[in-house]
C-alpha cells in the first residue's frame, strides 16, 4: 500500500511539474510566467457553473428540481376549504349499494335533487358506457348550468360551450404538477378544460369573461389575471412536452379542498340546501379501486390509498382558476434563464471564498451548512411568494465549488508556499528531477542550483513582528522572480531559505551572473511597517556534472560555509564541503549519544535528566561510560604563589575518537543547544567537588571556583534559579562561586544583562567578566555591572615580552579594574618573565601552563594536598602539556 501512495504521489508531482513547466516556458517574456496559484476562486467560480448549466439544460437536475418542488408544495401544510366548492362524491359504499357504473336514471335523480338547492354550476365528471341516453338524463343536462366532461360521452346532448376535456398532464415521474386549460382545435374556439368551463360558467354572473392575447392560443386573460403559460425551461423543468397552454398547479391542500357530501346523502335529500346554493357542485368517484387516482407532491410512491382522486384534482383546479380571475396571487411565476445563471454564478462564488478563506475544518462545515440554511430559506420564502427558482442547481453549484477549491487548496498545499506562492520544496525536487532527466541526455546542457538564505531574519522578526517579516519574504520572492529568465524556477524551501533552479546553461557563468543580478536586488532596501530595512542574503551554487548527486543538498552546504565564513559573495560547492559537512555532522551525534550516556546516570536535578531524556529518547543505552570530565586549573594569586581558585574546564574523552577538543565540540553544543545541560552540569560538578575540598583542606581548600557560562546559558530566564537550586543541593556558599561571561555576551543587550546580573548577585555569588579587551565594552555601561573581576585576554599577555605596547594596555585594563573596584586576572601566563612583569603592573591573580595544566578532580586533589607555592624565581611547580585551556564561553 505504501509503495502504491508514494507511485501515486510521484505521478502527481510529475504532473503539477508538466503543467507549471510548460506554461511557465511559453511566450517570450522577461520574467517568469506562471499560474497565479494565490487567487483560484474565480476561475473555480466562473468555471463550475458553465458546467452545472450545461447539464441542466440537458435534463440532468429536472428530477432533483421536482422533488424539492413537492417538498416545499407539501411544506405549506393545510389550506382553508373552499366556500365557492361542494363535492357530491361516489365511495365505495355507494357503488356497492347502487351499483358501478350509475345509470342514467340514477345519475338524473342526482341533478334533479341537486338542482333543487339552486346550485350555481354542477360539474359532472363520471364516465358512462356506450348507448342512447335517458330521456330524464337528457332532460337535466340540458339545463344552463352543467358542466360535463367529454368521456361522459354526451356530446349529442350537451353543447360544445358545456363540455371540456378531463385530461390530467403528468411529469414524468408521473406526479401532477400542471393545470391544462386549452388544447389548440380544427374549429374556432379551441379546447376548453373541464376545470375551466366550470371557473367560467360561476364567472358569468360577474361578467368575468376568457380572453385570448395571443395567436396561436399561449397567453390568456382571465378577470384580473394573465395566465402565461410554461415553458419547457420554466422553474426547475428542462424537458416539458407542452401542448396548448398549462400553468403550473397551486395546490391549496394534500385532500379535499370543498366541503363533501355523500351520494345516498343527495338521492335521501339529507343535506343543507346552504351548501349547495350558489356554489360549484362537483360529482366524482373517490373510490380508491377505481382508475381516477393520480400522484401529487404529496405522495412520494404509487400508494392508491394516498393518492388524489380525479374529482379532487379538478377542485384544486377550479379553486385556482376562480382566485386568480379575482386578483388574488395564486399563480406561480419564474425567472428568467438569465437571472438563474446569475442566482447559480452567486452561490458558487460564495461556495469558492468560502472555500478559500475559511480554514478551519469546523468553521467550514459550519460556513457551509449556514450556507445551505441560508439557501433553502430563500427558496422557501420565494415559494411562499409563488416563485418557482431551481433550488437544487445552486446547491450543486455551491458544494461543487466548495469541494473543487478544497482539492485546490489540498494540491496547493502540498506543492506550493502559502505565503509567496511559489513552489515549496516537494515541487522544486520533482522540477529538478525532471530537469536532471533532460540533461543526462543532452550533455552540452547544465543545470544550477541556487540555495539562498535570509541573513538577520530572526531579528527583523523579533523587531519588526512576523508581519513585517511576512511582507519581507514575500517582497524577496517576488524581487529574486525578476531577476530570473523564462526557463528558471524560484521556491521557498525553508522559512527564510529560497532555491533557483537555473536550467539550460553552459557553465558556471551563467549561474553566476544571476546570483549577482539577484543580490543586486536584494541590496535595495525593503519598506516595512514604515522605514527602510536593509538586508542580505547567503548564498550557495552548485553546478551538474554528469553525476547523480543532490544539487539542492550541495548548494545548500555551500550556502552554510557562505554564511559560517561571512561572505558577500556566493560560494560554490566543492566536494570537501560535504566530508566537512558529514564530519560535522557525526560529531554532533556523537555528542549527543555521549551526553545522554554520561548525564543520564550523572545529572541529579530532576530538570536536567527529564530535558536529556526528551531530547535523546531515540537514542540506543551503549557501554560508553563516562565520557565527559570536568578539569581544573589553578588560579594563582601572583602576588603570594599560593592557589586561591580553579576554573572548571570540560573535557571529551571519546572511546573510539579518543581526545576532542573543546574547539571543535563546545561550537557544536552552541549550535545545537546541547550547551543548556552541559554548561548545567559543569556548574554542579564544579560545586559539588569545591564543596569536597572545603570539608577535606579546611582553610587551605580554594577560595573559589570559577564557571564559565555561554552565551545561551545567560538568556534562559530561569537561570539564577538554576543556580540556586545548585547551590543548594551542593550546599556550597554561594561566595565560594565565580560566574564568568564573556564580555561578547553581556554587551549584546546592555539593559537585560544588568537585570540578569544584578538578580545573580542576590544570591551572593561573583561575578567576572572574562576575555576582556576582545570585545567592544563601552566604559560607561561597564561601570553599571554588578561584577568583580575582570579577566584579560591570553592574546595580550603573549606578546608582552616582545611587545611593550602589550604591556601598556595591560596596564590601562589592570588601573581600569581598580578603578572599578574589581580585581584583574591574567589568563595564559606561560614564563617567568610573564608573571614578573604581572606583578609589577600590579595584576592580582593569573593562571597558565607556568603554574600548571588544567587537572583532573584526582590530581587537583593531591596538588591542593601538596600546599604548593610558586615563586618567581622557582618553576617546581610548572607543568607542561601540549594541549591549551578552554574553557565554554571562549568560543
Amino acid at each position: 500500500m505504501s509503495f502504491s501512495i508514494d507511485w501515486l504521489h510521484r505521478q502527481l508531482c510529475s504532473v503539477v511539474s508538466a503543467i507549471t513547466t510548460t506554461w511557465g516556458t511559453s511566450g517570450r517574456r522577461k520574467h517568469p510566467k506562471r499560474i497565479n496559484w494565490r487567487h483560484p476562486v474565480g476561475a473555480i467560480s466562473l468555471g463550475v457553473p458553465p458546467v452545472l448549466l450545461v447539464i441542466s439544460q440537458l435534463g440532468g437536475f429536472q428530477a432533483l428540481e421536482l422533488a424539492a418542488f413537492d417538498i416545499l408544495m407539501e411544506g405549506r401544510g393545510e389550506g382553508f376549504l373552499d366556500s365557492r366548492l361542494s363535492m357530491v362524491e361516489i365511495t365505495q359504499a355507494d357503488i356497492n349499494e347502487y351499483r358501478w357504473p350509475l345509470s342514467d336514471r340514477l345519475l338524473a335523480r342526482i341533478l334533479e335533487r341537486l338542482q333543487e338547492a339552486h346550485p350555481q354550476v354542477i360539474g359532472l365528471d363520471l364516465d358512462r358506457p356506450q348507448g342512447s341516453l335517458e330521456p330524464s338524463l337528457v332532460l337535466q343536462l340540458k339545463a344552463e348550468n352543467v358542466i360535463v366532461t367529454q368521456t361522459a360521452k354526451v356530446s349529442s346532448v350537451v353543447p360544445r360551450s358545456r363540455l371540456g376535456f378531463n385530461n390530467i398532464p403528468t411529469d414524468p415521474d408521473n406526479v401532477v404538477r400542471r393545470n391544462w386549460l386549452v388544447t389548440p382545435s380544427d374549429r374556432e374556439e379551441p379546447n376548453y378544460s373541464f376545470s375551466l368551463r366550470l371557473a367560467l360558467a360561476y364567472l358569468q354572473n360577474r361578467e368575468i369573461s376568457l380572453k385570448f392575447l395571443s395567436n396561436p392560443v399561449e397567453k390568456l386573460q382571465l378577470g384580473k389575471a394573465i395566465l402565461s403559460p410554461l415553458k419547457s425551461s420554466s422553474g426547475g423543468y428542462r424537458h416539458l412536452d407542452l401542448d396548448g397552454t398549462q400553468i403550473l398547479l397551486n395546490y391549496r391542500s394534500p385532500h379535499s379542498i370543498a366541503p363533501r357530501i355523500g351520494l345516498g346523502q343527495v338521492l335521501r335529500g339529507e343535506f343543507e340546501p346552504s351548501s349547495i346554493r350558489g356554489k360549484i357542485v362537483l360529482i366524482g368517484s373517490t373510490v380508491p379501486s377505481l382508475k381516477e387516482r393520480f400522484n401529487t407532491p404529496y405522495n412520494s410512491r404509487n400508494d392508491r390509498d394516498s393518492q388524489m382522486p380525479g374529482v379532487f384534482l379538478h377542485a384544486q383546479m377550479t379553486a385556482q382558476l376562480l382566485d386568480a380571475a379575482l386578483g388574488k396571487p395564486v399563480l406561480f411565476r419564474f425567472v428568467p434563464d438569465l437571472m438563474e445563471g446569475l442566482w447559480l454564478f452567486g452561490w458558487a462564488g460564495l461556495g469558492g471564498v468560502m472555500a478559500w478563506n475559511i480554514k478551519h475544518p469546523g468553521k467550514l462545515a459550519g460556513a457551509i451548512v449556514l450556507g445551505l440554511f441560508g439557501l433553502c430559506a430563500i427558496s422557501w420564502g420565494l415559494f411562499a411568494l409563488n416563485v418557482w427558482m431551481p433550488s437544487i442547481l445552486p446547491v450543486v453549484g455551491f458544494l461543487v465549488t466548495i469541494s473543487s477549491v478544497a482539492i485546490y487548496k489540498f494540491l496547493y498545499n502540498a506543492f506550493y508556499d502559502s505565503l509567496t506562492g511559489l513552489p515549496n520544496r516537494v515541487l522544486f525536487a520533482n522540477h529538478l528531477r525532471l530537469a536532471s532527466k533532460r540533461v543526462s541526455l543532452t550533455p552540452e546542457e547544465r543545470l544550477g542550483v541556487i540555495f539562498l538564505d535570509v541573513d538577520r531574519f530572526k531579528a527583523i522578526n523579533g523587531c519588526l513582528g512576523h508581519k513585517a517579516g511576512d511582507r519581507l519574504l514575500k517582497e524577496m520572492g517576488v524581487r529574486i522572480s525578476r531577476c530570473l529568465r523564462c526557463a528558471d524556477r524560484v521556491s521557498r524551501v525553508g522559512g527564510d531559505e529560497f532555491a533557483i533552479l537555473v536550467d539550460r546553461i553552459k557553465d558556471l557563468k551563467d549561474v553566476t551572473r544571476i546570483a549577482r543580478r539577484i543580490r543586486k536586488q536584494l541590496k535595495r532596501p525593503f519598506y516595512l511597517s514604515g522605514q527602510s530595512v536593509f538586508t542580505s542574503a547567503s548564498m550557495g551554487i552548485a553546478m551538474s556534472n554528469g553525476s547523480h548527486r543532490d544539487l539542492l543538498r550541495d548548494a545548500h552546504t555551500a550556502m552554510y560555509r557562505a554564511k559560517r565564513l561571512g561572505q558577500t559573495h556566493p560560494e560554490v560547492f566543492d566536494p570537501i564541503m560535504e566530508s566537512q559537512a558529514i564530519a560535522q555532522f557525526e560529531l554532533e551525534l556523537d555528542l549527543r549519544k555521549s551526553m545522554a550516556h554520561t548525564f543520564l546516570f550523572e545529572a541529579s536535578d530532576r530538570d536536567t535528566r527529564q530535558w536529556l531524556e526528551e531530547e535523546n529518547s531515540h537514542l540506543p543505552h551503549s557501554q560508553f561510560g563516562e565520557e565527559f570530565h570536568v578539569y581544573y586549573q589553578p588560579l594563582v594569586s601572583l602576588q603570594s604563589g599560593k592557589i586561591a581558585g580553579f576554573e572548571a574546564l570540560v573535557r571529551w574523552q571519546h572511546p573510539e575518537r579518543g581526545f576532542v577538543s573543546p574547539e571543535e565540540f563546545i561550537p557544536v553544543a552552541e549550535r545545537t543547544g546541547l550547551i543548556l545541560p552541559l554548561g548545567m552540569w559543569i556548574l554542579r560538578e564544579a560545586c559539588r567537588q569545591t564543596r569536597l575540598w572545603k570539608t577535606q583542606f579546611g582553610q587551605n581548600a580554594p577560595s573559589i571556583v570559577s564557571v564559565n557560562l555561554s552565551g545561551k546559558q545567560f538568556v534562559q530566564p530561569d537561570l539564577v534559579a538554576q543556580i540556586d537550586r545548585i547551590l543548594q543541593q551542593t550546599h556550597l556558599d554561594p561566595r565560594s562561586l565565580k560566574l564568568e561571561i564573556t564580555e561578547g555576551v553581556v554587551m549584546e543587550n546592555v539593559d537585560r544583562t544588568i537585570d540578569t546580573l544584578r538578580n545573580m548577585k542576590a544570591l551572593k555569588i561573583k561575578l567576572g567578566i572574562d576575555d576582556f579587551g576582545t570585545g567592544y565594552s563601552s566604559f560607561s555601561y561597564l561601570s553599571q555591572f554588578p561584577t568583580d573581576t575582570l579577566k584579560i585576554d591570553r592574546t595580550f599577555i603573549s606578546c608582552m615580552e616582545e611587545r611593550p605596547e602589550n604591556r601598556a594596555i595591560v596596564q590601562t585594563i589592570v588601573m581600569l579594574a581598580h578603578t572599578l573596584g574589581m580585581d584583574a586576572i591574567v589568563e595564559g601566563v606561560e614564563t617567568r618573565e610573564q608573571w614578573q612583569q604581572l606583578r609589577e603592573i600590579g595584576c592580582e591573580y593569573g593562571q597558565g601552563y607556568f603554574f600548571s595544566k588544567p587537572l583532573s578532580s584526582r590530581e587537583a586533589t593531591a596538588l591542593l594536598a601538596s600546599k604548593p607555592r610558586w615563586s618567581p624565581h622557582l618553576d617546581s611547580y610548572r607543568h607542561h602539556m601540549g594541549e591549551p585551556e578552554i574553557a565554554i564561553g571562549d568560543q
